[in-house]
C-alpha cells in the first residue's frame, strides 16, 4: 500500500479527507517542480540511501524511500537490481563499491545509535 492510500484512510478515520487530498495535491506539485528542475542531474546520478544503525551501516530502502525518491522525484539508485524493501549491511569501506554518486545518510535516533556518533568523527 503506498503513502497515498496510507494518509487517505487515515484522512477518512479522521474526517480529513480534503486535507489530506490537499497535501497530496501540493506534495504532487513539489515533486514535479523538483523532477522538472533537476531532471539532468537525476538523470545521469545515482542515489545511496545509507542507514546508520547500532554503529553499523546498511544501503537502506524501505517502500516509503522507493516510492517518493526514486518514483515521485525520478532519482536513480545505486542498487536499481533489488526491490523494496531492502537493508543490505555495508562496510564503510565498501562505500565506493557502491558506485553511488549522492549518499543520504538516515540515523536513527535511538541512544545505542546517537552515542555511537562519535566513532565516525
Amino acid at each position: 500500500m503506498g503513502w497515498k492510500r496510507q494518509l487517505r484512510e487515515v484522512a477518512a478515520f479522521l474526517g480529513e479527507e480534503a486535507e489530506a487530498e490537499r497535501w497530496i495535491s501540493a506534495f504532487e506539485c513539489k515533486a514535479a517542480a523538483a523532477r522538472a528542475n533537476f531532471q539532468p542531474l537525476f538523470s545521469r546520478t545515482t542515489v545511496l540511501t545509507l542507514r546508520l544503525y547500532h554503529g553499523q551501516f546498511f544501503a537502506h530502502c524501505n517502500l516509503g524511500i522507493q516510492e517518493v525518491l526514486y518514483r515521485s522525484l525520478g532519482l536513480r539508485s545505486s542498487y536499481p537490481q533489488k526491490a523494496a524493501p531492502f537493508n543490505l549491511p555495508l562496510a564503510l569501506e565498501q562505500l565506493d563499491a557502491s558506485s553511488a554518486d549522492h549518499i543520504l545518510l538516515l540515523v536513527c535516533k535511538e541512544a545505542k545509535t546517537l552515542e555511537g556518533q562519535s566513532d565516525f568523527s
